[in-house]
């Protein structure tokens, strides 16, 4: 018989009676509640503790977030220069890094991984989004090569 080492422990992962809190969606930047009311609860992989409630999106909500889509990207999104639309998702990455201690605290209880990994994970996300807000000002219609072997191509 081999010893393990201790598991890395997951945020929120000690028996603690917190309340279960119930979320809405987001769609067109307002908090709803499912259009049918149907929630389900999160469950936490580590030890079944219920740790979320949350909405259970149906036709109907998928519809008022489509329509909500494509409102936002007709309205003033669709006007904004690649500049502004830049500068809109280094903000997202910055409110990323801001919340990160909570992001990851989420996603370690959501999924049952050391905080250590949620930590990176979240940070990458926010990399992408900085990647994203760099290339925004930055078309030229070139193909910028990728650093794997893949499917690469410029649309024209």
């Amino acid at each position: 018989m081999t010893a393990q080492p201790p598991a890395q422990p997951t945020a929120g992962s000690a028996n603690t009676a917190a309340p279960v809190p119930t979320l809405e969606m987001v769609i067109g930047g307002e908090h709803v509640p499912a259009a049918d009311g149907r929630v389900f609860d999160v469950v936490s992989p580590v030890n079944g503790a219920v740790i979320a409630r949350v909405p259970r999106g149906g036709a109907e909500d998928v519809d008022r977030a489509v329509v909500a889509a494509q409102r936002a990207f007709d309205g003033e999104w669709h006007s904004w220069s690649q500049t502004r639309r830049g500068q809109t998702l280094a903000r997202f990455a910055g409110l990323i890094r801001d919340h990160l201690e909570e992001l990851a605290a989420t996603e370690s209880r959501n999924m049952g991984k050391p905080i250590s990994s949620a930590r990176w994970e979240i940070g990458a996300v926010a990399s992408v989004m900085e990647y994203y807000a760099g290339a925004a000002n930055k078309l030229m219609g070139e193909t910028i090569p990728v650093s794997k072997p893949g499917f690469d191509f410029a649309r024209r």
